[in-house]
């Protein structure tokens, strides 16, 4: 039960990463309704689905369908998009459809959709992409180190190749792999590119659809133990209703940080006795069934019983929602910053701090005087967002596109650089160590 509820909790959070973070995480509006509030174009018949999914590019109709949905494509996202073409010309962008046009009767569906994925990402606004998924995956989780992506959980038959480098993918080095898999990711920094490649790698179809791999039923990888030792080893890949059985179900503590564990939570505190610091995780720009208005309240009333000497405001794993939720904190943290000169308070980011959790970010450093330590957020403070979407009228895939552009620094910066540099190594996972907080709680 345990390993299946942590598969199913995986499955949620890609859906997280792959939809909700392009659907309604917004970045922008500071106002008290959720931010990409989408308004869905819908057109076709159901039916033209079925023969799509049901024929191969022999059927002329499946060729006439897929050929509609992605001129329907282009005229969308070239009309709605804010600014389209801000890292591509109209002239590539409209050769790049063009080309797909007229392979689509010698290509599979998912071949299809994988090359529609890739023109997408060429827009290079990481809030606009497409949703799809064939629903099969590898028994492995990965993780983009700076040396290289490791395998971090793995079916309890791959145990010999956890925490093992990537090395190969069907004989094709890593190094090359990654550079296809960029091409699929809609991203603005290299940071939250490191934080989508391993969900692409996790998923065969998008290998496939870029040729990687033959076809999705078995892959052969080469790793690197930490030993040095080479490990070949041939993965068969999980249907949509099969479940691994991952090693970290079967020891909660193990490879979960400890400032992490409550992560089901969209937002938490702890007092931290023995370091004087109050520890406030912020994963979810959205109110659970207790408001965070209330959360707010509660925390800062506890505070009077506290001898707190550091506040740390953790915004790593934020990818986003409503920005206007914090706003009690804002007041809240600013008041006791005036009270309090001589307490320290601290933001950490990193790659998954992203549209309204880059908000956060900023609207905090407005507020009180902050140390950012950890990673450059995944998420830029001058971007596209405020989500609205289309649905392609005969495959029913939905596409997601911005709508307005905010700027939020005059520089231009596309992320947000920590003061103080920190990133894991595969050492600091392994042994459960959370580097970010240990320099926190050393810093004098």
């Amino acid at each position: 039960m345990e390993a299946e509820l942590k598969t199913n909790k995986k499955l949620i959070l890609l859906l997280l990463a792959m939809i909700i973070i392009l659907s309604s995480c917004g970045i922008g509006a500071n106002s008290n309704e959720p931010n990409g509030s989408e308004k869905i174009e819908t057109t076709g018949n159901v039916d033209n689905r079925k023969i799509i999914l049901s024929s191969d590019y022999t059927n002329e109709k499946r060729n006439e369908l897929l050929i509609a949905d992605i001129n329907f494509f282009r005229k969308q996202l070239t009309d709605k998009h804010k600014n389209p073409f801000h890292n591509i010309t109209k002239e590539e962008f409209d050769a790049n459809v063009d080309t797909l046009i007229s392979a689509v009767g010698e290509l599979t569906n998912k071949q299809v959709f994988v090359e529609m994925n890739k023109i997408i990402a060429s827009i290079g606004d990481a809030h606009t992409g497409m949703d799809y998924w064939d629903g099969f995956s590898y028994p492995l989780e990965f993780y983009c180190f700076n040396d290289g992506i490791y395998v971090i959980d793995a079916d309890k038959s791959l145990e010999d190749i956890l925490y093992a480098k990537v090395i190969k993918i069907n004989g094709i080095d890593i190094d090359i792999i990654i550079e296809e898999i960029k091409a699929l990711v809609s991203y603005e920094n290299e940071y939250w590119a490191k934080d989508r490649i391993p969900d692409y790698l996790m998923h065969p179809v998008y290998m496939y659809g870029l040729g990687i791999i033959p076809n999705e039923e078995k892959t052969e990888f080469e790793f690197e133990a930490l030993n040095g030792e080479i490990i070949k080893k041939e993965v068969n890949i999980l249907g949509f209703d099969e479940r691994a059985n991952f090693i970290s179900a079967t020891n909660q503590e193990r490879n979960v940080y400890k400032f992490d564990q409550n992560n089901e939570d969209y937002y938490w505190y702890e007092y931290l006795n023995n370091d004087k610091i109050l520890y406030f995780k912020y994963n979810v720009c959205a109110n659970m069934k207790k408001t965070f208005k209330s959360f707010n309240n509660k925390m800062f009333e506890s505070i009077e019983d506290y001898d707190i000497e550091k506040f740390v405001i953790d915004l790593r794993h934020n990818s986003g929602g409503n920005s206007a939720i914090i706003n009690p904190f804002l007041e809240s943290i600013q008041k006791l910053a005036l009270d309090n000169p001589q307490m320290k308070i601290y933001i950490i980011t990193g790659r998954q701090t992203f549209s309204s959790g880059v908000i956060a970010v900023m609207d905090i450093k407005e507020k009180v005087p902050v140390t950012i330590v950890g990673e450059s957020t995944g998420g830029s403070p001058n971007s596209y967002g405020e989500l609205e979407k289309f649905e392609l009228p005969n495959s029913k895939i939905p596409v997601y596109y911005s709508v307005k552009y905010f700027q939020m620094t005059k520089d231009g910066a596309t992320t947000i650089s920590p003061d103080i540099n920190i990133e894991p190594e595969i050492h600091d996972y392994m042994n459960n160590s959370d580097v970010v907080m240990k320099y926190i709680k050393e810093d004098k």
